[in-house]
């Protein structure tokens, strides 16, 4: 690839210039990674949940852990309990002793749910 013109070359020599050989850039269809022939892998929804980035929480006496973010509105039963609680669900930092609560993740749950999370959380309040 020229860069220089003859005119331009002699011009550098005069004044001391030192020219340099440039490489041409990569064209773009040097650049593009050539095509696999295998289709990429899609995760299942399991190994899609165990690789989501885990988020924690803080409401009243509990540290609550849960694979993905809250819903920014929150969800119906949470918002029960931190009304109950009088202190508002806050984000924390990484805790050690989080209550995972994965699994109670949607809008309304049944009694039987609710029971079995009163039980979990009454296991971990943090004193």
């Amino acid at each position: 690839m020229a860069v220089w013109t003859p005119q331009q070359l002699e011009c550098l020599a005069i004044l001391n210039v030192p020219v340099y050989d440039f490489k041409a850039p990569p064209s773009a269809a040097e650049r593009m990674p050539a095509p696999s022939k295998q289709a990429p892998a899609v995760p299942d929804a399991d190994e899609q949940v165990a690789n989501a980035p885990e988020h924690y929480y803080r409401l009243g006496p509990w540290l609550l852990r849960t694979q993905g973010p809250l819903p920014v509105q929150g969800l119906p039963w949470l918002n029960d309990l931190a009304a109950h609680v009088g202190t508002p669900l806050s984000q924390v930092k990484q805790q050690d002793r989080a209550v995972d609560i994965s699994a109670y993740l949607r809008d309304s749950l049944t009694a039987t749910e609710k029971k079995q999370l009163w039980a979990l959380l009454q296991e971990n309040v943090m004193k």
